[in-house]
């Protein structure tokens, strides 16, 4: 599997997670491979309810990468608290 890649990767997971769980994550090997990886874990999520929990993320990422800004890799994310 090739975990290098050219543009920066969003990769949102969910504490509770039973079917891609933080340890299963590419987030490290993705990082280890050269690639710029923004990962974040969100607190009391499984793995379908991760997606919306991450819009308050994802969605500054990608305006940041569209308009070439520097993204700064975070490849051991540190849980965050639920949003409201």
């Amino acid at each position: 599997m090739i975990l290098k890649l050219k543009a920066p990767l969003f990769i949102g997971i969910g504490a509770n997670d039973g079917l891609a769980p933080l340890e299963l994550s590419l987030a490290k090997d993705a990082c280890a491979a050269g690639t710029t990886v923004e990962a974040h874990l969100y607190a009391d999520r499984e793995h379908n309810g991760t997606v919306n929990s991450s819009l308050e993320d994802s969605i500054p990422f990608v305006k940041k990468v569209l308009a070439g800004k520097t993204i700064a890799s975070v490849c051991s994310p540190v849980e965050q608290p639920p949003r409201l």
